[in-house]
């Protein structure tokens, strides 16, 4: 009997564990790369890391201490660089500005995970999405937040600006 009680819970051990979950990578964003002004918590990309002219947008994501559990956050901000607005971005793709027009930028991952770092292997189907914020609105500002998973390269958005997308890695 007992023989038969552990091959049991083994069994149910294995298959329930043939479902789990992937994490993202660094979801709490308690580890960093990187210094100064161009800090970025591991395994994500903000404008200092990125492609094209963005990078010339400087610094739009921060560690914070103000965290809802563990010790550090993420503070994401709006800055501005030549007289225009550089919106705020952390993601796991890349940021790219091919001209300084706004509305030319985008962001993007490629299929193949982990060539430029700028994806994040995803197996599974997840269930939930719990994200913690904290937001001070300033005029009719407002946030937004997005998950996607995909296969191949994504886009955000999706339809180009001035054929500026796609880039074939």
């Amino acid at each position: 009997m007992n023989k038969l009680f552990k091959t049991t819970l083994f069994l149910l051990f294995i298959s329930f564990s043939s479902f789990a979950q992937t994490t993202i990578l660094n979801g709490g964003f308690e580890n960093w790369s990187g210094s100064g002004s161009s800090i970025v918590p591991q395994y994500w990309n903000s404008n200092v890391n990125s492609g094209g002219n963005a990078a010339l947008g400087g610094q739009t994501c921060f560690q914070s201490t103000t965290a809802h559990s563990g010790t550090y956050s993420v503070q994401v901000k709006s800055t501005s660089a030549l007289g225009n607005v550089v919106n705020g971005a952390l993601t796991t793709g890349l940021v790219d500005a091919p001209d300084f027009t706004k509305a030319d930028g985008y962001i993007w991952s490629e299929g193949a995970p982990y060539q430029s770092g700028f994806a994040m292997t995803f197996v599974g189907r997840p269930d939930s999405l719990v994200f913690w914020y904290q937001y001070t609105p300033s005029g009719s500002d407002s946030a937004s937040v997005q998950a996607r998973l995909h296969i191949g390269n994504c886009y955000n958005p999706e339809a180009p600006s001035n054929s500026n997308h796609p880039i074939v890695p």
